[in-house]
Order: C-alpha cells, then sequence, then structure tokens
C-alpha cells in the first residue's frame, strides 16, 4: 500500500465551498498535499521510510514542510494516521465537508495533468464562483450568492467585471489577499484579466443625473486624463475556465 507513481485518476472534482474554505484558511499548501496523497493512493497508503523526502521532490518543498503539513493534516482529521498499523487513511471530500460544516452540491473539475498549477487552480475558485454568479444574473437568473440555488452557467465565456475589494468583502479575506489570489490565479492561466475603462466628457461627467453612474470611480479616485481625454476605471474584467460541475 504504497504510494503509487502515477496518478490514478485524469480529474479531481473538488466541492466548491471546500476549495473557498480552504482559502479563507489559507490552507491551500496543506491542500495540495492532501490533493496529492488523493491523486496517488488508494486512500490507504504505508507511511514507509523515507516518504517524507519522497514527497518533498515531488512538491519541490524541504522535508520539514511535508512533516508539518501532515502533522495540520491529522490535528484537522482530514488524514487520519494509525501508529499500530503505521498506515494513513485519506478521508473522502465528503468527509471533509462535513468535519467543516460545509454544504457543496457543485464542486470545480480539475485535471490532475495540471497538478503544478494546483495554487493557482484553487485560488482562481473565489472569482470563478462570482464570475459564474455574476453570468447568471445577467442572463436574467434570479440567483443568490449564498444558499443552495447556485447553478453554474456553461457560458462561460464573457468578461465580467469584479472589484478586488468585493471579492475581500465577500470571502472575508483582505483585499491585499484578494489581489494576490487572483495575480497567482491569472499567472496560471485559470483567470483572465482585462482592464476596464471608459471614455467620460464634460457633458456627461457634469450631468447630475450621471453622477450616480461613474459614482464608484468617483469615490476610487479613478478618474484620470490621458491626452486630454478624460477615463474613468472602474473594476477589473475578469474571465474564468475553472469548469463547474453537479457531483
Amino acid at each position: 500500500m504504497k504510494l503509487l507513481k502515477r496518478p490514478r485518476q485524469n480529474n479531481l472534482v473538488i466541492p466548491v465551498n471546500l476549495a473557498v474554505n480552504v482559502v479563507r484558511k489559507k490552507l491551500i499548501s496543506q491542500f495540495k498535499l492532501f490533493a496529492y496523497l488523493k491523486i496517488h493512493s488508494s486512500g490507504i497508503f504505508e507511511n514507509e521510510y523515507g516518504l517524507a523526502g519522497k514527497l518533498a521532490l515531488e512538491l519541490k518543498v524541504s522535508r520539514n514542510t511535508i512533516k508539518n503539513w501532515i502533522s495540520c493534516l491529522i490535528q484537522l482529521d482530514w488524514i487520519g494516521y494509525d501508529r499500530i498499523t503505521n498506515l494513513y487513511y485519506i478521508r473522502s471530500f465528503d468527509r471533509l465537508c462535513k468535519l467543516e460544516d460545509i454544504k457543496s452540491k457543485y464542486g470545480v473539475v480539475f485535471s490532475v495533468s495540471k497538478f503544478e498549477k494546483f495554487e493557482g487552480f484553487i485560488s482562481a475558485i473565489p472569482y470563478a464562483y462570482l464570475h459564474n454568479v455574476k453570468i447568471k444574473r445577467d442572463q436574467g437568473w434570479a440567483v443568490h450568492l449564498r444558499g443552495n440555488t447556485f447553478q453554474p452557467t456553461r457560458n462561460l465565456s464573457s468578461y465580467v467585471p469584479i472589484a478586488i475589494n468585493a471579492v475581500a468583502k465577500y470571502y472575508l479575506i483582505s483585499a491585499t489577499r484578494a489581489h494576490s489570489l487572483r495575480k497567482i490565479a491569472e499567472k496560471n492561466g485559470f483567470l483572465k484579466i482585462a482592464p476596464n475603462f471608459k471614455l467620460l466628457n464634460e457633458t456627461t461627467f457634469f450631468k447630475i443625473h450621471l453622477i450616480k453612474q461613474y459614482e464608484e470611480a468617483i469615490i476610487g479616485k479613478n478618474i484620470f486624463i490621458k491626452k486630454g481625454q478624460t477615463f474613468a476605471r472602474f473594476p477589473d474584467l475578469v474571465l474564468s475556465n475553472i469548469q463547474f460541475t453537479k457531483r
């Protein structure tokens, strides 16, 4: 019951809310180890000699880091360890959701062949979820951000504005962390970001009934002049290529 050299599956379907919980609790690295163990075992594997060193080579971190991550996962009860049999037990995603008091009808599909980009994938999910909800709303669906009414849409080819501060507020994380998550996700190809500028002119800008339209840009001091023209910068446009599926 040793760890397998090759993955046992091509895709991993991770519960959406579990992934978000991992982001909130800053457990992406530990979850990456958990995912690796899940992919490369039947759910049970032996604590063989040199295991930490082998995992360290695969995940490109130190042996001590691997030991710390394993200790963390055991403490969370995401993996179990039997000292008598010297065996590790990998919990199911359903068990993790139960432990974390999470309900998640939908999952995100991760291609195991892109495992080196796992951190970027998990980092993209908070944005991908809001991207999906925004498109649904634009299509006329009554979508609640929280609850069981969320349903993934198949048409994800549209850019939608998603403010970093909005992500931070919704997920109860700092704006700095929200920006860092977006940057990592974009670097790994799971999000595409485009600037969102609107051209203003003196006539429209100073009309009272249009001020509200540009309120967000004004408050954020994102009005600027370039080559004699006045622009307002709004939340960047985001495109996600994360695939959602019903579990």
